[in-house]
């Protein structure tokens, strides 16, 4: 049985929780926002948008790290390996799916507030994500990883909301 996720509304939920597959989505969805977040410092020309873009991309390469580690851990931990198609590869994760669609891309990024907008949404649903990875984590070095990163995550909403008020 795979895990399954199910982003309705503005809830997820989580089906048949597999710590390393979690890990693998969370490795994914970093690595889509360090290049939503890239193509964002690519268009905006705004100074104190690129502070926070620069800020944003720095955080998810290190989220990053974390996630690979997580999953090279674990994988040896139960004894697979880390190739081949994994769920994160083939689920839309709907947390970055706005990427898939080119031409959407280019349209938020041409509107500065847009782009921010969605970043924050994008933020938001990680968030979610990691806290259904937390509620179901028993380690506790990986709790507090988990605690970590959701603190950083939530500084990343308040940064770009206050982009939305200047």
């Amino acid at each position: 049985m795979s895990m399954k996720i199910d982003f309705s509304d503005d809830e997820i939920r989580i089906f048949d929780f597999d710590e390393l597959e979690a890990y693998r989505i969370a490795r994914k969805m970093e690595e889509d926002g360090i290049y939503y977040y890239s193509r964002m410092l690519d268009e905006i020309l705004k100074p104190k948008i690129l502070d926070v873009l620069q800020m944003l991309i720095r955080d998810e390469r290190a989220h990053l790290n974390l996630f690979s580690e997580k999953v090279e851990e674990l994988a040896r931990q139960y004894g697979v390996t880390d190739e081949g198609e994994t769920l994160a590869d083939i689920a839309d994760s709907k947390v970055f799916d706005i990427l898939k669609d080119p031409e959407r891309v280019a349209d938020i990024l041409c509107t500065p507030q847009e782009a921010v907008r969605l970043a924050i949404e994008v933020e938001k649903r990680s968030i979610m994500f990691y806290n259904q990875i937390l509620a179901n984590t028993q380690n506790k070095t990986g709790r507090a990883a988990l605690h970590s990163l959701i603190s950083e995550e939530q500084d990343h909403v308040k940064r770009l909301e206050s982009l939305l008020r200047k």
